[in-house]
């Protein structure tokens, strides 16, 4: 909510204060309560697709491999203002989240300190973002010297490589990495608050075949 109109103008919820979450009548009985809750997307995705191919020009070799996955969405815990704070048990809020302040601040964030406390009842809420993504996950480029230079130095081949890994990701997720769906760069053996980042890595080697 961004004033006291809205909050009029919603009316289920008419102890809110601006800044605080809008919850939605899905059922439309004039209140809010867990007969509201619906299906609003799966952690699952609709589909992955990978496509990869090589193409080759006399010693020359690019490799590719694009992942894509489509349709899926997780909870997202950078949403919350409050972080481990008011919803989670303990912790603190996050520090690169800018709670609403004042009307105009946006919707992405509530205040900090709100609750579903001003219904008078746990609503069990979570925050969703979109997982979908587009992935460049491989890249290699080599190249095979002509095999009259390597027998003259006692080689039968010699493959000079660059190869690269999650070089470029195309997504509207918020996190770290769309494909781990963590949230923050800690306990990265949970899946709904924490992930290693997909680091992108570039090597330069050399395979010489005697």
């Amino acid at each position: 909510f961004q004033n006291q109109a809205e909050i009029d103008a919603h009316k289920v919820q008419p102890d809110a204060v601006p800044g605080d979450i809008k919850f939605e009548d899905y059922n439309g009985d004039g209140k809010i309560s867990a007969d509201d809750r619906h299906y609003i997307g799966s952690p699952d995705p609709l589909f992955t697709v990978n496509f990869a191919n090589t193409l080759a020009w006399k010693g020359f070799s690019l490799y590719f491999n694009f992942r894509w996955a489509q349709g899926n969405q997780t909870h997202f815990l950078w949403f919350d203002p409050n972080a481990f704070g008011t919803t989670m048990t303990g912790g603190a809020q996050l520090a690169s989240v800018k709670p609403w302040q004042a009307e105009g601040d946006g919707d992405r964030y509530p205040r900090y300190g709100w609750g579903t406390s001003t219904l008078g009842k746990s609503l069990n809420y979570q925050f969703w973002n979109p997982r979908s993504f587009l992935k460049l996950k491989d890249l290699v480029l080599s190249y095979n010297l002509e095999p009259r230079w390597t027998k003259a130095i006692g080689l039968n081949a010699t493959r000079i490589y660059v190869a690269a890994t999650d070089l470029i990701t195309i997504s509207n997720w918020s996190g770290i990495d769309p494909e781990n769906a963590g949230t923050i760069a800690a306990n990265a053996g949970s899946d709904r608050y924490g992930s290693n980042g997909a680091y992108k890595t570039v090597t330069v080697g050399i395979n010489l075949t005697f």
